[in-house]
């Protein structure tokens, strides 16, 4: 599906156009930021590492086995779109099947050792592949481009726009959820304070950043024009160090969920009605022509 989620570079994306491999990129996913008054938030437990992150909007978010069986159902519609309007109807998402569960692995990951608020946290890979992918993490997913493919982007955007999460990448953050979710607080105090630590404790490593998102893209500019990954890899590895020393991804996951039971509080219904329209693509029930009465409608 033409969709692309997250802000966090090294991201995985989906974008099947004609003859585009789909891959991770930088873009910006619905709601990045949010500003409101401060939630109270409770205290922060130690994270030494992604196993250790969960938040109260985690019970909202598709599996990896439920994400796969909407994208393959996706992938069916688009398919019988195409057949509709007079071509082979032999699209996929995946060229080769065996990557595309992988990926979605993949993607959920990221939704901790990639994330908006605190960039990278991946304190296992850090010191020998710093922010680069471990070479069994799937960075590219290439779709299988159909014979007779010229309403492919047509059909794709019937069934992306169907959907309220926006396509099944959408589905694997928070962002397509109702409202685009419950973003990320980049400015509220606490969390404005806890990164100024981190900062500060990056400075005694010899490194001057304002936060971590600045890190990863200075790293990847600097790795992209010298081609040497030794610098990032140590950058990565004094990034990851001090969010352990600071507490940084604990502090942010504690703020996180103060924002995220706000939000289910004020959204109650409407996480009822979306995951209730999970449940055609789910099992398979939904049609072209479910997707065809709600466009017209």
């Amino acid at each position: 599906m033409p969709t692309t989620r997250h802000a966090l570079p090294l991201m995985k994306t989906s974008t099947p156009a004609p003859d585009t491999p789909s891959c991770r990129a930088a873009a910006a996913p619905r709601t990045t930021t949010v500003e409101r008054s401060e939630p109270a938030v409770g205290p922060a437990d130690g994270v030494l590492s992604p196993e250790q992150v969960s938040r109260p909007i985690d019970a909202y978010l598709p599996t990896a086995d439920q994400v796969m069986a909407v994208a393959r159902t996706e992938e069916r519609l688009v398919n019988d779109c195409l057949v509709d309007r007079g071509g082979t109807g032999d699209f996929a998402d995946a060229a080769d099947p065996a990557q595309w569960m992988p990926f979605v692995d993949g993607l959920i990951a990221d939704r901790i050792v990639r994330n908006t608020m605190w960039g990278f946290f991946d304190p296992e890979n850090a010191p020998t592949f710093g922010y680069a992918r471990p070479s069994a993490d799937l960075g590219l997913l290439v779709p299988k481009q159909p014979t007779s493919g010229e309403s492919l982007p047509d059909c794709q955007e019937l069934v992306s726009a169907g959907t309220p999460w926006g396509g099944w990448v959408g589905l694997t953050d928070t962002g397509g959820l109702p409202d685009g979710g419950p973003g990320y607080p980049a400015t509220d105090s606490r969390y404005v304070a806890a990164v100024a630590a981190w900062s500060a404790c990056m400075a005694q490593k010899g490194f001057d950043y304002p936060d971590p998102i600045t890190a990863i893209g200075s790293s990847i500019m600097e790795q992209a024009s010298s081609g040497d990954d030794s610098g990032a890899i140590a950058l990565a590895t004094a990034d990851v160090q001090c969010k352990i020393d600071t507490n940084l991804v604990g502090q942010a996951v504690a703020i996180l969920s103060a924002y995220d039971q706000d939000y289910i509080e004020a959204h109650r219904q409407q996480l009822d009605d979306w995951q209730a329209s999970l449940k055609p693509y789910l099992d398979g029930s939904v049609t072209l022509e479910d997707l065809e009465q709600a466009a017209a409608s």
